[in-house]
């Protein structure tokens, strides 16, 4: 017998550690619809490929801002005059 509260809370947290990792509410939506089709293996390999897009998405902006602060420290960047 399935607990149907214990299924909506693993379900809810579920939810909301993808939404903490940053997926966009359309990546979490395709990976509970592929769950509501395919079995665990299918679920979590969407989920990973999907976790690891963000995640190199994140390295890429960790690069920019640390280019950005390099520069800065350089003097090839100059602060703003105030206005």
């Amino acid at each position: 017998v399935l607990d149907a509260d214990n299924a909506d809370a693993e379900f809810d947290a579920a939810i909301t550690q993808l939404r903490q990792a940053g997926l966009p509410i359309p990546d979490i939506e395709a990976i509970l619809n592929q769950a509501d089709t395919a079995g665990a293996e299918e679920v979590t390999t969407l989920a990973l490929q999907r976790l690891s897009e963000r995640l190199e998405a994140l390295e890429g902006e960790r690069r920019a801002v640390q280019a950005t602060i390099d520069a800065v420290k350089q003097g090839a960047i100059q602060p703003m005059p105030a206005r």
